[in-house]
């Protein structure tokens, strides 16, 4: 993956989340599926309450060894509203069925994964 291939808007139907990807290495994100902090919960903001409150979230965003390791690091500098956040690494790979931008939750293995598809028209705004 290149940097202008991740640059733009990402959609996680299942749980209506977008992340949006910029050519100036910062991202936005839309409701965040809060399962991706299930080995992390002390970076939910205090008294999140998943189904209630969404988790918008904003920060900067990097690729890993470019061309050789598939890990897109985001630093999560504001989650919710709050100064809670830290280091997310997620997974991009390439299939039959086009790139995808992958959250692995708990071990790979088991393919308990949250997957992201490219917008290629009529992109939802990701608002934080």
């Amino acid at each position: 993956m290149t940097e202008s291939e991740l640059v733009g808007t990402w959609i996680e139907e299942r749980d209506d989340s977008v992340l949006v990807f910029k050519s100036d290495h910062l991202f936005t994100a839309t409701n965040l599926p809060h399962h991706m902090f299930d080995a992390f919960p002390e970076d939910l903001p205090p008294g999140f309450q998943p189904g209630r409150d969404k988790l918008p979230a904003e920060g900067r965003w990097f690729l890993a060894n470019p061309g050789r390791i598939h890990d897109i690091g985001i630093d999560i500098d504001a989650l919710a509203g709050s100064a809670n956040g830290g280091r997310y690494i997620l997974r991009w790979e390439r299939s039959d069925g086009g790139l995808t931008v992958n959250y692995y939750v708990g071990d790979p293995d088991l393919e308990n994964r949250i997957t992201y598809r490219k917008c290629q028209k009529d992109c939802p705004v990701a608002s934080s």
